[in-house]
């Protein structure tokens, strides 16, 4: 900051339609995407796969449970039945899949892991 080498930037910054950011309180989630393509890296908005499926389920990461329930919701939803490439930074390998709903009456997203990224 000092040396004025820091860019600050809002939680919702885009650096062109090709790059821009998700704000979830606490932290952002970096979307890129090329030509159909989309790529999300989730950070630490998930911890274990298992909050795709029970997005209310926290670990002892999370300061705030309830709003780290809300923040995984909001993204699993934007991004559920698209092709988006959700890469979370803390799940065991492979690190990359796909959210989807099992089935279209049911809330609840599931993460597909895709085998050839």
């Amino acid at each position: 900051m000092e040396a004025g080498q820091a860019l600050l930037m809002d939680d919702d910054f885009a650096l062109d339609n090709t790059v821009w950011l998700t704000p979830t309180p606490g932290h952002v989630c970096v979307n890129v995407k090329s030509g159909a393509a989309h790529g999300l890296s989730s950070g630490d908005i998930m911890h274990h796969a298992l909050q795709c499926i029970e997005p209310s389920w926290s670990t002892c990461f999370y300061r705030d449970a309830a709003q780290s329930s809300q923040s995984r919701r909001m993204v699993l939803d934007a991004v559920a039945d698209i092709y988006t490439l959700v890469m979370p930074a803390h799940f065991p390998g492979p690190t990359a899949g796909q959210v989807g709903r099992k089935r279209r009456q049911l809330p609840l997203p599931i993460f597909r892991w895709v085998r050839d990224c």
